[in-house]
């Protein structure tokens, strides 16, 4: 029996399914609202466009449709997360949807800009103290020459001096 998604709304002997992701048995109605996207394109027009292409009754449950293996149940998964009735499995794995994924990227894309131009600041001040301190250092060195300079001025009028005197007492010496 082909089932589409149309004779399964009308048929009051279907009444859950089984979801592809949860395993548990949803209501008809709540399984259309999740899936509705999907469940309209089983309308019979291919041979994988029927219910039961996907899902047979359970055997214990009739009302209740299962899959029929794994295979049917991982096309009917791939089939919904085409069609945007869920998520991937990476997606539900992170515990996030794509646009909560792609908020958290931005957000962290932001953050790490902003990190990176608090970096360049931090790096800049830096320099600018690496460069402050080489004009001080520049001046200190400065100072010192100039102090040096200065020693040196006040030892060779010293030895002047002393020259001088030395030179008084020679003549002295000479008179005596």
């Amino acid at each position: 029996m082909s089932i589409t998604w149309n004779i399964a709304v009308q048929e009051p002997q279907i009444m859950y399914f089984q979801h592809p992701v949860f395993q548990t048995q949803v209501k008809k109605d709540l399984f259309q609202q999740e899936f509705r996207t999907l469940l309209q394109q089983l309308d019979g027009t291919t041979m994988s466009d029927y219910i039961d292409f996907y899902y047979k009754p359970d055997i214990i449950d009739p009302t209740m449709y299962i899959f029929i293996d794994e295979d049917a149940k991982e096309d009917f998964f791939d089939f919904a997360v085409e069609t945007d009735c869920i998520p991937s499995l990476k997606s539900i794995h992170m515990s996030e949807n794509e646009t909560e994924r792609e908020a958290r990227v931005e957000c962290e894309r932001l953050l790490h800009e902003e990190k990176m131009q608090t970096l360049a600041a931090q790096r800049h001040q830096k320099e600018l103290k690496a460069q402050k301190l080489k004009k001080m250092t520049n001046a200190d060195k400065a100072d010192k020459k100039r102090a040096n300079i200065e020693a040196t001025i006040r030892k060779l009028e010293t030895m002047e001096q002393t020259d001088a005197v030395v030179a008084k007492i020679e003549k002295a010496k000479k008179m005596l």
